[in-house]
Parts: structure tokens; sequence; C-alpha cells
């Protein structure tokens, strides 16, 4: 017969068990205490006050729970929140429905993260560095929108994904082929598609006059700058000094 003997629990079981559900623990001993020591916390109005506190928070850690379990994390989730809050709020008062703005809103987070994705899944930079880069450009989004600044966008037009081809010719000796060469590519003309405007500069000295229109413009405005596909940037060497790449 074989021993029936229950297996002991050791410290490192008791280590691997709070390391499992010891935040949940915690928690649920908080709200015993403060439930106890407050009886105003335990209150309805507070319990729902509470919840309607959380409720962005648990969307956002439902999302970043699926960033953390395949082994990357976004550092932009709150950037791409505010942007999507700040598109919402813009169509509802320019007349749309609540509709036409909660999907407009949920497509503009959409779009963020597949940026996101296709520049960690394909092209191979590291989450930090990528979500870094794009909480920046969010929230200098929504601080334009927000303030009635003129957004005006530069493009260093060369061809292609070039601080980061560049930095994979340093760092691995060879750029990754299919993904950091786009070819011509008119952005101006997107831009003014969607009602703004477009400045196409490929020469250094049409630049200023360039700036000096987006921003009288009062509109989001691009200016695609052509630039040389073979120049190397300083950043394409911090980039591959930084080992961004998996």
């Amino acid at each position: 017969m074989t021993n029936g003997n229950p297996k002991s629990f050791n410290r490192s079981d008791a280590f691997i068990f709070l390391g499992r559900y010891g935040t949940i623990i915690i928690l649920l001993a908080m709200i015993a205490v403060f439930s106890i020591l407050l009886p105003p916390f335990r209150s309805g109005n507070n319990i729902l006050n509470l919840m309607g506190q959380t409720a962005i928070l648990s969307i956002f850690a439902a999302g970043m729970t699926c960033c953390l379990k395949m082994g990357d994390f976004d550092l932009s989730i709150g950037a791409i929140a505010a942007i999507t809050g700040i598109v919402v709020s813009k169509l509802l008062v320019a007349g749309y429905g609540i509709t036409t703005a909660i999907i407009c809103g949920m497509l503009t987070g959409a779009l963020v993260g597949l940026f996101n994705g296709i520049l960690v899944a394909y092209v191979g930079l590291s989450a930090f560095v990528c979500t870094l880069a794009t909480m920046s450009v969010t929230l200098g989004a929504a601080m334009a929108i927000t303030k009635g600044i003129s957004f005006v966008i530069v493009i260093a037009n060369d061809l292609g994904w070039g601080m980061i081809r560049h930095s994979q010719e340093v760092r691995l000796g060879r750029a990754i082929e299919g993904v950091t060469e786009l070819g011509r590519i008119d952005y101006h003309r997107f831009v003014e598609s969607m009602g703004g405007v477009g400045f196409l500069v490929e020469k250094p000295d049409e630049i200023g006059p360039a700036l000096d229109e987006a921003f009288a413009s009062g509109k989001v405005a691009c200016i695609n700058a052509m630039s040389d596909p073979t120049a190397v940037s300083p950043g394409s060497i911090a980039l591959a000094n930084v080992g961004a790449y998996k």
C-alpha cells in the first residue's frame, strides 16, 4: 500500500502561495479592516463610488494582463486612453451621435495599439522603446488638441523606417527585409484627404516657410520632408546600443 500521509506544507510552498494570492488576500484584508473601523466605507453610495473610480483602471488592467502574459508591457496605455477620450468628447461636442463617437474613439485606440504591435512583433523593436515613444507622441497630440494648438507633423521621409533600419544594420549586421523598406509615400496627401493641410519639402530652404504656413493654418498639418535614406542618425546608433532588439 502507498503511504497516504499528506505532503507537508513547507516554506517554499508558502512563498509560492503568497506570490499567487498575496495581493488578493491583502485587498480583502484591507476591505475588512476599513469596513469595521469606518462604517461609512461599506455604505452603498461609497461602494458605487469606488466601483466607478476603478472601472477604467480595471479595463486597463485587463488589457495589460494580456501584454504581461506574453512577456511584454505597454507604457502607452494611459496616453492611448487620454487620446481616445479626447476623440470621443470632441466628436460629441461637434454634434455627432454617441455611437459614432465611441466607435471612432475605439478605432483611435486600436490604431495606436496596432502600430505598437507591428513595431514590436514584426520590426523587432523592444516593447519598452516602442511604447515609450508612442506614449510621448500620443500625449503630445492630446495636448495639442485640448490646448487648441496647431498639430504639425514633420516626417523625415527616407523611404522607409530609417532609424530602425539603420539601427538593425548596426546591431544585427543587416536590416530586416520587407519591413523597414516603405518606398515613396506621399504622407502629406493622406492628411489633405482628411481635411488637413500638407506640404512636400524637397530642399532645405523650403522647411522654414512650410513650418510657418503649417502653424498658421490652424489645422492638422503634415510636412513631408524628403531626406537622405543612407544617412545614419545619432538616434539610430543609440537605439542599437541600448539593445532594443530581441
